[in-house]
C-alpha cells in the first residue's frame, strides 16, 4: 500500500520544485505621472508624443482622455506576446504553433487636475495577430506589457 502513495508523492514533489505556473501576463493596471503643466498643455503634449511615437489619436471632443492606436506594426519590443498552438478546423490531429506577424497597440491615457498640476494615467493594451495557416485567417490574442512603452509615454509628463 505504501508504494502506491510513492508516484502521487514524486508527482507533488516535482509539482512544488517548479515554482508557480506562469500566469498570462496582460497587464491592465496604468502606469501613472505628474507634471506640473494645466491640463490642456499636458494633453497637447501627450497627443504630440504618442504621435511621435507612430500612434494615430483619435479626435475627442472631451478633455482628459486620449485615446490613440497602432493597428499594425507597432515596435515587437514593446510587448511579449505567447506562441500560440492552432489546431485545423477540420482536422483535430493536425497543429501548429503561431507566433505573432504584427503587433496592434491601444493606449487610453486620463489626465486629471490635481493640486496645481496634472495627473497622468497610461493604460495600453497589446494585442498581436496570428496568422492560422490551415485556413490563412488571421486572429488576435492579448499580450503583456514589456514595460518599455509606458515609460517612454510618460516621460514628457516627468520631464516638465
Amino acid at each position: 500500500m505504501v508504494y502506491r502513495a510513492w508516484p502521487v508523492a514524486a508527482l507533488l514533489v516535482l509539482a512544488a520544485c517548479a515554482g508557480e505556473a506562469p500566469q498570462p501576463g496582460v497587464t491592465t493596471t496604468p502606469m501613472g505621472g505628474m507634471t506640473d503643466l494645466p491640463l490642456a498643455q499636458a494633453e497637447r503634449g501627450l497627443a504630440a508624443r504618442l504621435q511621435n511615437l507612430g500612434f494615430t489619436v483619435e479626435d475627442r471632443p472631451e478633455t482628459g482622455l486620449i485615446a490613440a492606436v497602432i493597428e499594425r506594426d507597432a515596435p515587437p519590443e514593446w510587448a511579449v506576446c505567447d506562441r500560440i498552438r492552432v489546431t485545423d478546423n477540420q482536422d483535430g490531429n493536425r497543429a501548429h504553433w503561431a507566433d505573432p506577424e504584427t503587433l496592434r497597440v491601444r493606449v487610453n491615457v486620463r489626465l486629471s487636475e490635481l493640486g496645481g498640476g496634472t495627473n497622468v494615467a497610461v493604460s495600453p493594451r497589446f494585442s498581436g495577430i496570428y496568422r492560422n495557416r490551415f485556413d490563412n485567417l488571421t486572429f488576435e490574442r492579448l499580450c503583456a506589457s514589456a514595460g518599455v512603452l509606458e515609460p517612454l509615454i510618460l516621460a514628457p509628463a516627468e520631464d516638465s
